[in-house]
């Protein structure tokens, strides 16, 4: 697992992602659909 480290704190990293879709609604799930289309 990779750490990255600040100045308080480590942060753990629980997994590798290329495309992290924040937010609902319409456009979020228009992005989420699309993401999954084109296979990223």
């Amino acid at each position: 697992m990779k750490l990255y480290t600040e100045p308080s704190r480590e942060i753990p990293v629980e997994g590798g992602f290329d495309i992290i879709v924040a937010g609902s609604g319409p456009a979020g799930a228009s992005a989420a659909i699309t993401a999954a289309q084109k296979t990223v």
